[in-house]
């Protein structure tokens, strides 16, 4: 099933045209929608197990930045998070 393209248009990376840092590099774990918690899944996408649904503020660190989804690690298990649930912190 392909990704739905509508979660695109909510993902911000700070100023207009900017991108990401390097990889690795350190975020955090957000929710714009205004839930406690964010979904680490084991692939990308939404149809994807989940690992584990982390509570908003733990420390991940992004191994590869997608388009919409990024290969991150938390508490040494890697799994894939959306560029949408998180802010980077360094």
């Amino acid at each position: 099933m392909a990704e739905p393209e509508l979660m695109k248009k909510f993902i911000t990376t700070g100023e207009t045209g900017s991108s990401l840092p390097q990889t690795p590099f350190a975020a955090e774990l957000i929710n714009p929608n205004g839930n406690s918690i964010v979904n680490f899944r084991t692939a990308p996408g939404l149809n994807a197990s989940i690992i584990k649904a982390h509570p908003v503020g733990t420390r991940i660190t992004v191994l590869e930045e997608g388009e919409t989804w990024c290969k991150a690690e938390i508490d040494g298990v890697q799994g894939y998070v959306s560029r949408y649930f998180f802010k980077v912190t360094e």
